[in-house]
């Protein structure tokens, strides 16, 4: 990652997925993007990530929240609760994601849920870092 930012023309997205094979991969996202916005602050980045164990989710996500960043968005799918056993949905946290992303989640996640668990699905859209 380090390599490639800042590209040239100082716009990109930037999709970041990694393995989550162990709780050491949470610490490498965190460092890899606080290295990607000391590099590329402007950039939109996108982080997927599993959702498995709640507690490890939120202390991740808590860590992201506190870079250097203007503006977090946080989008998740769920198809049932988490019990720390399989997953049990997918979140993206979106970093300077466009303006209109919000609203199109929001219009947008009703109808998956209702498609991928109508009984015990849910989602979520929250803005955790909002530009001044």
């Amino acid at each position: 990652l380090k390599a490639a930012l800042p590209p040239k023309e100082r716009r990109a997205v930037v999709l970041i997925d990694p393995s989550y094979e162990t709780q050491s991969d949470d610490a490498a996202v965190v460092d890899a993007l606080n290295e990607a916005l000391k590099r590329f602050s402007t950039g939109v980045y996108l982080l997927w990530y599993p959702i498995v164990d709640a507690q490890r989710t939120k202390k991740m996500i808590k860590k992201i929240a506190a870079l250097p960043l203007k503006n977090l968005l946080q989008v998740e799918l769920l198809v049932r609760e988490p019990t720390g056993v399989g997953m049990a949905g997918s979140g993206m946290l979106v970093i300077n994601p466009p303006w209109s992303l919000a609203a199109a989640m929001q219009e947008t996640l009703p109808w998956l849920v209702q498609q991928l668990a109508p009984s015990s699905g849910s989602y979520r859209v929250v803005s955790l870092v909002a530009e001044d």
